[in-house]
């Protein structure tokens, strides 16, 4: 038996007639690949939502130029995989997906109830099923009413108080009970929470656990006082966490941009907050892939930018004739790089520098 599969090109050029023999062709991937195709006509489409190969119809199910009344007849598919895809895609009607949230299959209910557009009514009576993933999905839900949310939380349950102290609508309240959990996965989450109460975070930060300090070092909210908490922390995943994290005091940057890690260092360095004085230094460290950061950094000066492109490494300068800042100046010199890859990244930017 022959299993290769068949490389197939549909694009603008692809030709009714081209789109008609593909749509027959024997192999389902490639009736897969003209299923989901945006490019597709209707009428075949229409064909193969009827198709016998799920993995065909999933294509239809998944496609946002499906015609809403296809997809309302793939809501009846008898394939999980079709009426999941056809929750996950942004054109279906919200009726359908309200249909669905009665589905029979659990996995589709919880997807409808993780849905970010999915009526407080819905969300209302998935709060009410009987399959514990559905409600965490509920509870995750940001559009879920707080009464609700707060119903859900006496469940106890792990899998659903973790979904609880990941969502922004949750209580203050809440958030602060959940931060005594024992639980560190759950912690962690009402540490990377945007709601959680400044003194939680300020109280997590000292947390025995790497993850929840890691969350409180990520977390945008985070004030000063847990900064200056984690800043004294020596475990590298933790001044990685602060590296990431826009909302980190500049002095802290200033201070990881000397930090003995690459990933330390890199992370600083692709932080768009990191002063351009800092980033001027980095820019000469001995390691290239930060140097790499720099070179896409937006953030970066002008004069920076402008030694990064004589960098001996390419893939540096490709970070250079990448970045929306570089000048027109720059990046005509770099329409002469000797490095194809660097000349290939002006291209796929669609800048014309003849």
């Amino acid at each position: 038996m022959n299993y290769t599969v068949p490389y197939v090109v549909i694009d603008h050029s692809t030709s009714e007639s081209d789109f008609e023999t593909l749509a027959k062709h024997p192999h389902e991937y490639v009736r897969y690949r003209v299923a989901a195709n945006p490019l597709t006509p209707v009428k075949l489409l229409t064909i193969l939502a009827s198709d016998e190969d799920e993995h065909v119809r999933i294509g239809v199910a998944s496609n946002e130029a499906t015609p809403r009344k296809l997809l309302i007849t793939l809501s009846k598919d008898s394939s999980q995989l079709v009426r999941l895809n056809l929750v996950e895609n942004p054109s279906t009607p919200i009726k359908t997906k309200e249909y669905l949230a009665q589905d029979v299959d659990a996995d589709v209910r919880e997807r409808v109830a993780s849905d970010a557009f999915i009526s407080v009514d819905i969300l209302k009576e998935l709060s009410k099923d009987s399959d514990y993933y559905v409600l965490a999905s509920v509870a995750g839900n940001s559009n879920t009413p707080k009464e609700i949310i707060e119903l859900l939380a006496e469940e106890n349950d792990d899998q659903i108080n973790s979904a609880i102290a990941s969502n922004p609508a949750s209580s203050k309240t809440l958030l602060e009970k959940l931060s005594f959990s024992s639980d560190d996965l759950i912690r962690r989450n009402v540490a990377e929470n945007l709601n959680t109460p400044l003194d939680i975070l300020i109280s997590l930060a000292k947390d025995k656990s790497l993850l929840v300090k890691c969350g409180v070092g990520s977390n945008p909210s985070t004030p000063k006082e847990a900064f200056d908490i984690l800043k004294r922390e020596r475990l590298t995943d933790i001044k990685v966490s602060l590296a990431k994290n826009a909302f980190t005091p500049i002095e802290i940057l200033g201070d990881l941009a000397i930090h003995k890690s690459i990933n330390v260092r890199l992370e600083v360095a692709s932080n768009r907050s990191t002063p351009i004085e800092v980033l001027a230094i980095l820019a000469k460290d001995k390691s290239e892939d930060v140097r790499q950061g720099v070179a896409y950094n937006p953030a970066t000066s002008l004069e920076t930018l402008k030694i990064l492109s004589k960098d001996a490494q390419p893939f540096v300068r490709e970070g250079v004739a990448y970045n929306p800042s570089t000048t027109l100046d720059v990046l005509k010199l770099l329409a002469r790089d000797k490095d194809a890859s660097i000349r290939e990244q002006l291209r796929v930017r669609g800048l014309n520098l003849e």
